[in-house]
């Protein structure tokens, strides 16, 4: 079967993650971001590999008391499907290796040959206070064999191990499959609706109105120009958690959303500090990631003192929980010290990026001000491939969509390919145009093989957005005389 890699490894570590902060409050259990050259989707058994990564994480929990229990994957070989895989129409296959790293009591090196025999555990004393068999990790490298692939572990007594494996899987050859590129310029509209991705848009002409200007959110920050990367944003987020991992996962994780001005502090009391010093300097963050359990002062402490401080009144900042406590008990006590929403552990990328959406959306802002209000937001190009199938049911069809290339799940390319293919290459709408900082000119070149009709440049300029819509913008000023 085909399967979102990205979600069987969350899935497989959550109900672990909430069970370990249950137990301690001094152990994080985290999904490390996935490399882009990872892919989204592979065939492949889902239970299977579900079962090895939760053994395994399982079997870390077990002799960690504290610190952190982190899974990565990263890309260790990619080549094309051999004459005998072609007849499954493979495009490519891939070695993926997947360490489990923990800061436990770590293994003797003469233990080490132990670990993956059944019934077995590196000193019997251990099997008395920690409950196992050693029969998971027996299973897991049986499994994972199965996938084509090995085990072994790396480890250091005191300081921790990492047990790895590695799967040999294929792609999925449907997201790989060519469709006819569609060079239509033409995109006839009398009521044009727009979707940008991410935080893509639905906008269209509001009857016999435009509007002539709109108000700056408060807090919204304005892009920044680096043509050598993802749009940037001035926007001050301050990441308040004790565990040196979760601060590196929440940091990569903002910083692939654009955010650049991050601030890492340790603990309540130094997130406390570093919120009121930032007032005094008028340089305030604007968004506050609070992890719940930190020693010194926890985070319903500081967000309390936060509030008091600053006032019942101020706005600012957005203070988000980050907890693996999902009772409803937890999260009613985060809102009653004044926090204004939460996010689970382990941290996930798509479900952060919905958290600072308000803060993402330059496009929107802009597209109001070309007097477009009706606006619909989507985070990835899967997202946005439904979106458009799902419009096109209803009969009201997207005229026009703002793809970004670079996405979780699925990429511009990717959905844009699937979007032509599921319409029909004969189709004259949605006008695609990819949104990229990449102005090489093979990247432009691979936004109209896929099928876009155009392409905008980060950071998103006003003017160019406006060139673009023209054709919109003058069937509305028609109606209007």
């Amino acid at each position: 079967e085909t399967f979102n890699l990205h979600k069987c490894i969350h899935k497989s570590i959550r109900l672990l993650a909430s069970t370990a902060e249950a137990r301690t409050k001094n152990l994080t259990v985290q999904a490390l971001p996935i490399p882009d050259d990872v892919p989204t989707h592979i065939r492949g058994d889902r239970v299977r590999l579900g079962q090895i990564i939760t053994n395994f994480v399982r079997n870390a929990i077990k002799f960690t008391e504290k610190g952190s229990v982190s899974v990565s994957v990263r890309l260790v070989t990619s080549a094309p499907a051999s004459p005998s895989m072609t007849s499954g129409d493979f495009a490519n296959v891939y070695e993926l290796q997947f360490d489990i790293t923990d800061t436990g009591i770590g293994i003797p090196a003469d233990r080490i040959d132990m670990l993956f025999k059944p019934y077995s555990q590196i000193d019997s004393s251990l099997s008395r206070r920690y409950e196992g068999t050693g029969l998971g990790l027996a299973i897991s490298k049986k499994l994972c064999e199965k996938m084509g692939g090995k085990t072994w572990v790396t480890s250091s007594v005191g300081a921790g191990s990492t047990f790895s494996f590695t799967i040999i899987a294929p792609d999925d050859p449907k997201r790989g499959s060519a469709v006819t590129p569609s060079s239509s310029a033409e995109y006839p509209a009398l009521s044009p609706a727009v979707l940008q991705v991410p935080s893509s848009l639905e906008v269209s002409s509001s009857g016999g109105s435009v509007a002539s200007s709109v108000l700056p959110v408060p807090g919204t920050p304005g892009p920044q120009n680096d043509a050598a990367g993802p749009q940037k944003f001035d926007t001050a987020i301050l990441v308040a958690d004790d565990n040196a991992t979760n601060q590196k996962v929440a940091t990569r994780f903002l910083q692939r959303l654009g955010f650049h001005n991050i601030t890492c502090v340790n603990h309540g009391g130094e997130a406390l500090d570093a919120v009121l010093e930032a007032e005094q300097e008028n340089r305030p963050f604007e968004v506050v990631l609070m992890d719940m359990h930190m020693p010194e002062m926890d985070g319903v402490q500081a967000t309390k003192q936060i509030r008091h401080k600053l006032g019942s009144s101020a706005k600012r900042p957005l203070i988000v929980a980050i907890t693996a406590n999902v009772q409803v008990e937890a999260r009613t006590q985060c809102y009653e010290a004044g926090m204004n929403d939460y996010l689970d552990k382990p941290l996930k990328l798509v479900e952060l990026k919905s958290k600072l959406q308000p803060f993402l959306q330059v496009a929107t802002r802009f597209l109001q001000r070309l007097g477009f209000h009706n606006i619909t937001c989507v985070n990835h190009g899967g997202e946005a491939l439904d979106a458009v199938l799902e419009a096109e049911q209803e009969n009201r069809p997207f005229e026009v969509v703002l793809m970004d290339m670079h996405m979780p799940e699925m990429d511009g390319v990717q959905a844009t390919k699937q979007i032509r293919h599921k319409l029909g290459s004969s189709a004259k709408r949605p006008l695609i145009v990819a949104i990229t900082a990449n102005v090489q000119v093979e990247a432009r070149t691979q936004c109209y093989e896929a099928g876009m009709n155009d392409y905008l440049d980060k950071p998103l300029k006003l003017v160019e957005l406006k060139s673009k819509l023209q054709p919109f913008l003058q069937v509305a000023t028609r109606f209007l005389q």
